[in-house]
């Protein structure tokens, strides 16, 4: 019996993909792919409608239809301008067994085939030995992509247990030492020349000053680095010239060292003694930081508790060229909510301090804390208004507005017990408290603190946006 391959007499309309991790010049070159495409469509008469180059993608980390090359490639096929799905292996498009079969499938509703220049015997257009070739070949790629993962996850561990310097791009204050062609060398860390004012801004914060200062300072001496970017470098373990054997955590988006992590010394230069990165490492991941503190001292005691219409946070920003005044801004992206601080600062405390009389203040004292709504249960009825709104029984600002409302309530109250100021009149003591015994006092009498959006355009500020409700 003889079996005609009709792959290669049928004439067909070919899209070719060519994809690469990192190009190199070798056989899997993106150059070598290409030509490959091109001779294999040739070879068997078919038109090369076109060739899609993908370089620096990783078929691995990356799936399908995050790679904009691939998709511009399907593009041709869905409208028809191609029938076949060209590659110079199947790994060049798919790495797992499950993503390749489902490729297949997908051309195949369309009328398409795939096709391997390397791996003859693949061809999907086939309906039989094809498909069943290329599942076989679908996981011996899984196999293999899987081998390779392992290999580089026993390298880093290797690299890691030896206090080999990391791999990657150097962190703040060092760079890779040069060879005598002046090329990085892989495996070194020196220090460069930022070196003393990276070592310097871990100084200013271990001493008290804010990361949003020390990060204005690096940039006004010429090193441009971020608030995120500064407070993930010095919290490395590269800066005190250790390597975390473990793989190291990710809190808040940076990578820091876990509890009980064994450190071993690198072969690098350390820029901060130990002593001084733990201190500042410490400081950084303190669950009390937040907007409006410096060091572990707030500065702004309404931060915590106030929130914007929306139900996002308010931070503060001023005493820059944009904001002569300093001013209470929303955090949420696309919201422009904002309110001049002096003002709601002096609103507040008015209202608070005309509530608290002596009598009143001395009952608080002895009663402890306040405690706020049930988050699980303010979560029930948000969800529940939301409904409404899609129903079209109530509108959207009256969801926001309540939703604000709650989330204040519960940034403002603590389920601890609440240790206020030991004084006989707050009235009295209230110049002399510092922000976090301010603080201590609006948590135990403010409910929710709202500032909605204004409705008007003009000079002075308009203190009907402030709702201030206080706790009974």
């Amino acid at each position: 019996m003889t079996m005609t391959n009709t792959s290669k007499t049928r004439a067909r309309r070919a899209v070719g993909y060519v994809r690469i991790s990192r190009d190199r010049e070798d056989e899997t070159s993106t150059d070598t792919q290409e030509e490959s495409i091109r001779a294999h469509c040739a070879d068997r008469g078919w038109t090369l409608v076109d060739v899609v180059v993908e370089p620096g993608r990783s078929a691995f980390k990356a799936n399908r239809n995050s790679r904009p090359g691939f998709k511009r490639a399907m593009a041709t096929i869905n409208t028809g301008a191609a029938d076949t799905f060209v590659v110079w292996k199947t790994d060049r498009v798919c790495r797992s067994y499950d993503d390749l079969n489902d490729l297949a499938r997908e051309l195949e509703s369309k009328g398409a085939g795939l096709t391997s220049t390397t791996e003859n015997f693949i061809d999907t257009a086939d309906p039989l030995l094809g498909k069943f070739l290329l599942s076989v070949l679908g996981f011996i790629g899984e196999l293999e992509s899987r081998q390779k993962s392992d290999r580089a996850t026993a390298w880093h561990d290797h690299r890691r247990r030896n206090g080999t310097a990391p791999a990657g791009p150097p962190v703040l204050g060092y760079r890779r030492a040069l060879d005598a062609h002046g090329k990085p060398l892989p495996n070194t860390l020196v220090l460069d020349p930022d070196a003393p004012l990276v070592r310097e801004a871990a100084e200013r914060i271990d001493s008290g000053e804010s990361v949003n200062s020390t990060v204005k300072w690096l940039n006004d001496a010429g090193v441009r680095i971020s608030n995120p970017g500064l407070k993930t470098a010095l919290q490395s373990p590269t800066m005190a010239g250790l390597v975390s054997v473990e793989l190291l955590e990710r809190r808040a988006g940076a990578r820091v060292v876990g509890d009980g992590a064994t450190l071993v010394e690198g072969d690098w230069e350390p820029l901060l003694d130990r002593e001084l990165w733990e201190r500042v490492g410490a400081i950084l991941r303190d669950p009390r930081r937040r907007a409006g503190t410096v060091g572990n001292q707030l500065r702004h005691p309404l931060v915590p508790i106030i929130r914007c219409e929306c139900g996002g946070r308010m931070r503060t920003q001023g005493d820059n060229r944009t904001y002569h005044a300093r001013r209470y801004l929303c955090v949420e992206r696309g919201c422009l909510n904002g309110i001049t601080q002096g003002p709601v600062d002096e609103m507040v405390t008015a209202q608070v301090l005309d509530k608290l009389d002596d009598a009143t203040w001395r009952k608080l004292r002895a009663n402890g804390s306040a405690h706020g709504p049930d988050p699980a249960e303010v979560e029930r009825k948000l969800a529940n208004m939301w409904q409404m709104v899609l129903d079209g029984t109530i509108e959207p600002d009256e969801y926001a507005e309540a939703k604000a409302r709650w989330n204040g309530e519960i940034a403002a109250a603590t389920r601890e017990p609440v240790d206020l100021p030991e004084v006989d009149s707050v009235r009295g003591s209230w110049d002399g408290f510092g922000p976090a015994e301010r603080l201590l006092v609006f948590r135990r009498t403010i409910k929710s603190l709202v500032i909605v959006q204004a409705t008007r355009r003009g000079r002075g500020v308009d203190l009907s946006r402030i709702t201030l409700d206080m706790i009974d």
